[in-house]
């Protein structure tokens, strides 16, 4: 059985791909890889413009709150009244972390991170990916 499949392998003529495959082949990867390219640097647009709006929105619902809350009035005693709050510093400090609105600053933080992420993403991919991070 085992010369059988010798001769068998034997007889079968050489088989030889076409000289233009080489090239379509080349051609395809190098589509697929300006349309990925294209692709990402939509998503880094949509990211732009999509942080930049959310942001906005959440700077008008958000910084009301911000600027109505407890903080900014304990904030001022420091203008008003620099003498009590340097004896009572720690006590000033932690009466105004517990005012501070975090949830506002965060939720207005946010699109702010997205934009930069957004922003160094588009960078990197109209450099071309030269530069490389460690």
């Amino acid at each position: 059985m085992n010369n059988k499949l010798n001769l068998v392998f034997k007889n079968i003529a050489k088989v030889e791909p076409p000289k233009s495959l080489n090239k379509a082949i080349l051609h395809k990867i190098g589509q697929e890889r300006a349309h990925k390219i294209r692709t990402e640097l939509f998503i880094s647009r949509a990211g732009f413009v999509g942080s930049f709006l959310i942001l906005f929105y959440t700077a008008s619902a958000f910084g009301k709150t911000i600027l109505e809350s407890e903080f900014w009035n304990l904030a001022s005693l420091i203008f008003s009244d620099l003498n009590i709050v340097a004896s009572h510093w720690q006590q000033f400090s932690y009466s105004l972390l517990e005012t501070m609105p975090v949830t506002s600053i965060i939720v207005i933080l946010l699109p702010i991170f997205v934009f930069m992420l957004s922003f160094n993403f588009y960078l990197n991919l109209r450099q071309g990916g030269k530069r490389q991070h460690a």
